[in-house]
């Protein structure tokens, strides 16, 4: 396993999902790294089995951009999931999907929750799941 790993992950994407929704308690996917020893450059004080993650399904998770409708076209470019909210104050429009921009997005899609994100290489980004989906 941890000789695959690093491949496998470079495999799945930019973003990753941890999936334990069909996982037993009992298969214990998350241990703790008899490694760990911040002094020495060890950083990670768990282990994650690479099997428990999986590339972000389509359209479970939608990227949060801030701007106006009228923006949409330009603020595309910057969208790292096919479709994408804009948040202009208190309200979201979308979904947009990114490569069919044409004029303002269709009406508010209220009443979501947002949750922010950092990239791996320490970008903020914000993301807003898909109906009953949730993050942590």
């Amino acid at each position: 396993e941890q000789y695959h790993f690093k491949d496998r992950m470079r495999t799945l994407g930019s973003y990753c999902v941890m999936d334990l929704t069909h996982t037993t308690e009992e298969a214990n996917k998350i241990r703790t790294n008899k490694n760990y020893n911040p002094a020495k450059g060890e950083r990670n004080q768990y282990i994650l089995f690479s099997d428990a993650v999986q590339p972000l399904p389509n359209h479970s998770f939608f990227h949060v951009l801030d701007g106006t409708a009228e923006q949409a076209s330009e603020l595309a470019k910057q969208a790292i999931t096919p479709l994408f909210y804009l948040r202009d104050g208190d309200t979201l429009y979308g979904p947009v999907n990114r490569d069919q921009v044409r004029g303002n997005p269709r009406g508010p899609g209220g009443g979501h929750v947002v949750y922010p994100g950092v990239s791996r290489w320490g970008y903020p980004h914000t993301f807003l799941p898909a109906a009953g989906r949730s993050c942590q």
